[in-house]
Order: structure tokens, then sequence, then C-alpha cells
């Protein structure tokens, strides 16, 4: 009897260490699949990866029209993807100085292709033509993303939020809110910026845009909010408004754009 019984309990015993030993096999084979994965850059619906300069193989089948890129297209596609939509004036002068006509004609050649939606605003007199991306996929596949705009944030808005990121010389790091990480989020507290980067002094600087949605009130609130955190501001506006404005101050920037 005793002897069955230890039987018994080896045969367990072999069962059990052979499920555990053919678990690790298992966990070492797939191991590299996921490990490549999350490293990998992700695909779209058409295996485009999303990146800031995907192949024009990848951007013809989503549009289906072939099309070529320049490298002053590509330029320029890639800052769209910070700040999801470009005017004209920074276009001309940020990506196609070089040509004779400016940017019109090859941006009018993109939003043929597919590639990008032209867009008008009045707003303060003045008549702005800007772009976007034509699609989530589009805008997936350079790793960026449509604006969303609304009853609390208008096109006039997100286009103060885009001309602050060329004013400031377009930093490498500039993330609009909607990019924040958990950590950008934990250091902005309960007021959320309209965009941060990092300047060359290696200080995080919140960017707000004020298109007339605040009062001189709560810009108050926000600024001093900020400042008691020891964060570098700056503050932008369209040029053709006189809204209320925080002062420059050695922590706070204020900018027409």
């Amino acid at each position: 009897m005793w002897c069955c019984c230890v039987a018994v309990f080896s045969s367990w015993r072999l069962i059990i260490d052979s499920c555990f030993i053919a678990s690790l096999f298992f966990i070492f084979l797939v191991s590299p699949f996921f490990i490549g994965y999350y490293k990998s850059p992700r695909l779209n619906n058409f295996g485009c990866e999303s990146l800031a300069n995907p192949r024009t193989r990848c951007l013809t089948e989503i549009t289906g029209v072939a099309f070529r890129l320049t490298a002053a297209d590509r330029e320029f596609l890639s800052d769209l993807s910070k700040v999801q939509m470009i005017d004209r004036d920074c276009a001309n002068r940020w990506h196609y100085a070089h040509l004779k006509g400016g940017c019109e004609s090859s941006l009018s050649r993109l939003v043929k292709a597919g590639v990008l939606t032209e867009k008008k605003l009045h707003a303060h007199g003045v008549l702005t033509h800007f772009y976007q991306f034509s699609s989530h996929e589009m805008a997936r596949a350079w790793g960026g993303k449509l604006p969303v705009t609304g009853a609390r944030r208008s096109d006039l808005h997100e286009l103060v939020a885009s001309r602050l990121y060329f004013e400031l010389n377009r930093p490498a790091d500039f993330r609009l809110e909607n990019r924040f990480s958990r950590e950008d989020q934990f250091q902005c507290g309960s007021y959320r910026p309209d965009a941060m980067f990092t300047d060359a002094q290696g200080d995080v600087v919140f960017v707000e845009a004020n298109s007339g949605q605040y009062t001189r009130t709560q810009i108050s609130e926000k600024m001093d909010r900020w400042s008691a955190l020891g964060v570098k501001q700056v503050w932008g506006q369209p040029k053709q408004t006189q809204l209320a404005f925080p002062l420059n101050s050695a922590m706070v920037t204020s900018l027409t754009v």
C-alpha cells in the first residue's frame, strides 16, 4: 500500500514538473514576439507604420491615389502631426519659403491626393486658410491625431496653439494636451495647459492659447497656480485682438501670433 502511494505521488510530481517545464518553454518561445510587438512601430489598418516619416506606398494605400512627397512636404506633415493644424502663413514661412509661389500649389496637391483637408476660418475680420490631415488613418500614419474642436476648443484656439509652436522655434518635445503622459498630467495638477515643452535650459514650459475664452480673473488664476508650482509659462493670443493678457515676467512670456 505504501509503495502504491509513493508511486502515485511520484507520478503526479512528474506530471507537475513536466507542465512547469512546458510552460517555461512556451514563455521562452513567445516572449520575443511580445517584446518585439511592443518595441516595434504600430501599424494602422493599412499596414502603415505610425511614424513621423511613413513610406509613400503606405500612404497611397490609404488614399487610393498615387503621389510623391518632397522633403518640404514631409517636413510640413511631420510638424502637422505635432500641432494638428497649420495655416498658410506658417507653411510659407517654415516649409515652403524656397518656392516662388509659396505653399499654396504644394498643399493643394496634397489636398487632391487625399493627404490633407483644407479649411477656412473667418475671425476678427481676417480670412485664414489652414490644413489638417484628411482622416484618422492618415493622421495615425504620421503619428498624429485629428483636432477635436467644438464649444470648448475652437479652430481659432487650436490655430493659436499651433502658431505658438512655430513662434517658439518648433521645440522638439512640444506636445498638445491630448498627448500628455501621466507624468505630464501629474505635473500640471488641476489646471492643464494647452501644450508643454522643455526649453534650452531643461525647464518645462506650459503653453496656453487665449482666443477670447478667458476673463482676466481666469487668466490670473491659471498664471498664479502655475507660478506657485515654479513652472515657466508662454501665453499667446491672435494679433488682431485686444484681449485680457498676463504681463511679461521672469516666469511668464506673452506673445501675439
